[in-house]
C-alpha cells in the first residue's frame, strides 16, 4: 500500500513508514520481489526507487476493495448523520497525528486514496502534512 500511494520511494522512506530498520525495511522488499509484487528501479549503486509490478497493483486493488468492504459493514449500523459527524471526528484526530511527510506516509498506508478523497472530499492527512 505503501508503495502504491507513492510510487517511487526509497528503501530508507519505505523502512520509516512501516517504522522498520533499514535492514528490516530491506528484508521485506527482498520477499515482495520475490513474489513479483514489488520491483526496485536502480538509480545508482546505493539509490534504489521502489515501485510495484502489475501484479503488486492487482493486489493493492484487492486489499482496497475489501478494506471498503469491511468498513462499509462495521459502519451500517450508523444514520447518515452519525458517519458526517464521526468522519469530521476521525479527520480531526488524524491531522492532530500528522506532523509532516513522513506521517503522511504512515498513516496512509492502511486507508484507500480513492474512498479518503472521492465525493469531493480531502485526506486531512495530506493537508495536515503540506
Amino acid at each position: 500500500m505503501t508503495i502504491a500511494h507513492h510510487p517511487g520511494l526509497s528503501i530508507e522512506r519505505f523502512s520509516a513508514a512501516l517504522e522498520l530498520t533499514q535492514s528490516g525495511g530491506v528484508r521485506l522488499i527482498d520477499r515482495l520481489a520475490a513474489d513479483g509484487l514489488v520491483r526496485r528501479q536502480k538509480l545508482t549503486a546505493r539509490s534504489v526507487k521502489l515501485h510495484l509490478t502489475a501484479t503488486g497493483a492487482r493486489a493493492v486493488k484487492d486489499i482496497e476493495r475489501a478494506r471498503i468492504a469491511a468498513a462499509a459493514d462495521l459502519l451500517s449500523p450508523l444514520s447518515s448523520t452519525q458517519r458526517r459527524q464521526l468522519e469530521a471526528m476521525l479527520a480531526r484526530i488524524l491531522a492532530a497525528r500528522t506532523h509532516g511527510q513522513d506521517d503522511l506516509r504512515r498513516i496512509c498506508r492502511l486507508c484507500s486514496f480513492d474512498a479518503c478523497e472521492s465525493g469531493g472530499r480531502t485526506c486531512p492527512v495530506s493537508e495536515a502534512a503540506g
